[in-house]
């Protein structure tokens, strides 16, 4: 999984790096909720389409571009982050909710239900529409222990 979407992966993992600091920090957590919230979820997200994607490398890269195009396949496509999970293969998803569980000692079905939607929210929370309640420490535990499983199963 990993060696065919790890640029997808990265991607994630970079979220989680910007969003991780402000919990140690409440002057960088407190007025920045919904920035940290929106990078975990989004984070969530891009670990799960990990587990699915197949990435295809261009033949040639760009030295000046930060990113160079790829393309990418996959069955899996959205923000809500239950019906992602439901895309993936059983396999996946059983290995997932086995090692997700062992490392956080909570179950992964439950905490992707109340989350599912966080992304969509948190990125549009000005709009009253889009108003919510979030929990920054579950979609915490669900970006890091997702990231803990995808290393301990596929990294």
């Amino acid at each position: 999984m990993i060696h065919q979407s790890r640029r997808i992966y990265d991607s994630a993992r970079s979220y989680l790096a910007l969003a991780e600091p402000a919990f140690h920090d409440d002057s960088i957590l407190v007025p920045n909720v919904m920035a940290v919230v929106a990078n975990l979820a989004l984070c969530v997200e891009l670990l799960l389409k990990a587990c699915d994607a197949k990435v295809t490398k261009p033949n040639q890269s760009n030295n000046e571009q930060v990113l160079v195009n790829g393309e990418i396949s996959s069955n899996v496509w959205g923000h809500d982050l239950v019906q992602i999970f439901s895309k993936l293969n059983p396999e996946v998803q059983e290995t997932l909710v086995l090692l997700f569980e062992s490392e956080t000692n909570q179950q992964l079905r439950p905490l992707l239900e109340k989350c599912k939607d966080y992304f969509t929210h948190a990125r549009y929370f000005y709009e009253s529409k889009h108003a919510h309640i979030f929990s920054p420490s579950d979609i915490r535990i669900l970006a890091h222990g997702i990231n803990a499983a995808i290393l301990k199963s596929f990294g």
